[in-house]
């Protein structure tokens, strides 16, 4: 197959839902093909497949989807095979043993932080296969080794709109189950809402306990029960100890009512690799309240484009929602800020042109090499303090004011 007829990148999703990270694909493959560029898909969820825009195709199980994922490395060969799955990495693992001239340049899709020093270690492990990795957010990128290098910290395109979590697959969207089953009287009180599915990885628990010290406020929750059902049970329970009829679940509500009529949105876990939901209430105009740790940190300034607390402190977050309720107009200044800013850091059409790229063309690690230089003592120390892995310095996307370059003849650029 010749250079013009390969694609110039493959996506492989194994997920069986289409989360928030396969929509931010979705999103990249349809302004990239808005561009004249296309790009293929291998991938199992429904509904992914079928709203790709051209190039897709439906995974088998078991051999039929290494078969698949052989013939498509080694026989259609396009430029980038892009891995979107940690559990996929071994799959991948026996491409980067062949000669870079015979396969396509591997790259990781980082959108999932692992929890504990044996999550990241399994990840560090998993990137050396890889020769490049586009990380969701500095957070994420924080689980790499030191020694590798390839890396890209690229934040996800989110179209404008009350889109919410569950609009791009998390679980909030949809038609409105329990919705106005809540508090009495609701136009009274401040409305604090937590938008997405209701998992205990969301810890919800802490906006619950933020609420309560809140008596003037109701939480409101919008996003259809996780995949446990009886972790939803739990939290409803807790829900009525806290907070009573100030508890409001929403359910599953239409898209453009994600975040409308809520105060401000908090996100309380502070172990996400980003935080869809900050992004889409920033450009709804709707103020946020995020964690001083995790990816949705890197997606507010505090004072300047929203608010942030201390990881775990239900007392800190409870301060931040009052500091934002108290001052609707210096709330109002920041979610104005936030919007223009988010207009620019996730605009679809750039943010797809950088992804691939960087995915086609961009430099290739070695880390295996890095490492051993740096145990030979020709390289630089550990992260301060012994405290893990630093961060590698990422390759930062162009600026939003650079002249955009027509994609195709970029990718068609010398390697």
């Amino acid at each position: 197959m010749t250079r013009e007829q390969r694609l110039p990148a493959v996506f492989v999703s194994t997920s069986a839902i289409v989360w928030g990270a396969e929509t931010s694909l979705l999103v990249t493959a349809q302004h990239l093909a808005r561009q004249g560029v296309r790009v293929g898909l291998l991938a199992q969820a429904p509904g992914f497949v079928e709203q790709w825009p051209g190039g897709a195709k439906r995974l088998a199980r078991g051999a039929g989807f290494y078969a698949r994922l052989a013939w498509t490395a080694l026989v259609e060969r396009p430029e980038a095979l892009v891995c979107c799955s940690l559990r996929l990495a071994a799959a991948f693992a026996p491409l980067r043993l062949l000669p870079a001239a015979v396969r396509p340049a591997l790259v990781f899709d980082l959108h999932d932080y692992m929890p504990g020093e044996g999550g990241r270690r399994r990840m560090r492990v998993a990137m050396w296969w890889f020769d490049r990795v586009v990380a969701v957010s500095g957070f994420a990128a924080s689980q790499l080794s030191q020694d590798y290098s390839a890396l890209l910290v690229l934040a996800r395109p989110v179209e404008g709109g009350a889109s919410g979590d569950g609009a791009t697959g998390d679980g909030a969207s949809g038609d409105a189950e329990d919705a106005g089953g809540g508090a009495q009287g609701a136009g009274e009180r401040h409305r604090v809402g937590v938008v997405g599915r209701l998992d205990a990885d969301k810890r919800i628990e802490l906006a619950l306990e933020a609420v309560a010290l809140l008596p003037d406020t109701e939480l409101v929750l919008r996003g259809a029960s996780g995949l446990d059902e009886a972790y939803t049970e739990g939290l409803r329970r807790r829900a009525h100890e806290l907070l009573g009829e100030r508890a409001v679940f929403e359910g599953r509500v239409p898209r453009e009512r994600v975040v409308s009529g809520l105060s401000c949105v908090v996100v309380a876990n502070d172990e996400e690799a980003l935080g869809r939901t900050v992004v889409e209430a920033q450009l709804a105009g709707v103020p946020v309240v995020v964690p001083d740790r995790g990816g949705a940190r890197d997606l507010v300034e505090d004072g300047v484009t929203g608010r942030r607390f201390r990881a775990g402190s239900a007392a800190s977050l409870a301060a931040a929602v009052r500091g934002v309720l108290d001052d609707p107009v210096a709330a109002g200044e920041l979610a104005q800020r936030a919007r223009r800013v988010a207009a620019e850091r996730h605009d679809p059409a750039r943010v797809a042109r950088e992804y691939l790229r960087f995915a086609v063309s961009g430099p290739s690690a070695r880390p295996l090499r890095a490492l051993a230089a740096r145990l030979a003592g020709r390289s630089g120390a550990r992260g301060e303090g012994g405290r893990g892995p630093a961060v590698p310095a990422p390759r930062s996307a162009a600026p939003v004011a650079q002249r955009e370059a027509d994609t195709r003849a970029d990718l068609q650029g010398p390697r």
